[in-house]
């Protein structure tokens, strides 16, 4: 099942009450909640959020927390929800959207009118009930998004974007390229400078692997290492040879990058992704 990253804004989410709820959310539901305990660092990752520098799925905030990082207890209030709420409106007038969801434990706000009216729905931390709930709406929300979609379809070559595989960093460089295929956006050449990137770090991780020499260190050498090793799959040996012939040339204005910007070459953007999904896919073998 793939995992939802889910930005928490709770000053009690380390609470082993809170942290139940936490594990319920993952075991049941894939979820993984991302705790902070203010509005101040919340802002921060949802700035960070708007770069693309990491990515959310969602964001579940309590009523009450602190409103800065060096908040105590006792200094809860609603202006750290109010200033991230403000915050999220300001992304969305930027075409960033997160589904944002409430849950808290303040019985006092539960009959609120003007609460309901500024926040919308509000999940309660007592009721099992609508915490079940919750959870299955945070899951339907997210399912919603273009980029969960994309993670979803493409599972084999996320799952390779991770600290033991070709790093978290091109995980967002994969959105970027998966959805110019999904768009075909076949006449956009700055996808080969993505998949470069993406296919630096493979190398890296070949040389882990001991697949490609530590002393080798340019990249049509490094494909030439795959290409000449007849141990690996041919499939794999020609998709890396190609990818990086193509993205060398198409990362500059060369010949490749005129052809496919004139709709010369209408496939070839869209044939190198799909190539670079094989090599992610085998990297896993290795």
């Amino acid at each position: 099942m793939s995992k939802y990253n889910v930005l928490w804004l709770d000053d009690q989410f380390d609470s082993p009450e809170l942290q139940e709820i936490a594990d319920k959310a993952y075991d049941d539901h894939s979820i993984n909640l991302i705790g902070f305990k203010s509005g101040e660092e919340g802002i921060e990752e949802l700035e960070k959020f708007a770069r693309k520098q990491v990515h959310y799925d969602a964001i579940l905030l309590d009523a009450r927390f602190f409103k800065s990082k060096d908040g105590t207890s006792g200094t809860e209030d609603l202006t750290g929800l109010g200033e991230v709420w403000r915050k999220l409106h300001q992304l969305e007038g930027k075409g960033v959207f997160l589904p944002r969801f409430i849950l808290s434990g303040q019985t006092d706000l539960k009959g609120s009118a003007m609460f309901k009216e500024t926040y919308g729905k509000f999940y309660s931390k007592h009721s099992s009930e609508e915490r079940n709930e919750l959870l299955s709406d945070i899951c339907k929300a997210a399912d919603a998004k273009e980029e969960t979609i994309l993670r979803k379809k493409y599972t084999n070559a996320f799952g390779v974007c991770s600290a033991g595989f070709i790093g978290s960093r091109n995980e967002v460089a994969l959105i970027k390229i998966l959805k110019g295929y999904e768009n075909q956006d076949f006449v956009n050449p700055d996808y080969f400078n993505l998949i470069r990137k993406v296919m630096e770090d493979v190398f890296v991780f070949c040389k882990r692997k001991n697949v490609i020499p530590l002393n080798v260190t340019e990249m049509n050498n490094q494909s030439r290492k795959i290409y000449d090793n007849s141990s690996l799959p041919i499939h794999i040996r020609r998709s890396v040879q190609s990818v990086v012939d193509v993205c060398q040339e198409g990362s500059h204005r060369t010949t490749i990058d005129t052809a496919v910007s004139n709709g010369e070459a209408p496939y070839l953007v869209g044939s190198t992704i799909m190539s670079l999904l094989n090599i992610l896919i085998w990297t896993k073998t290795i």
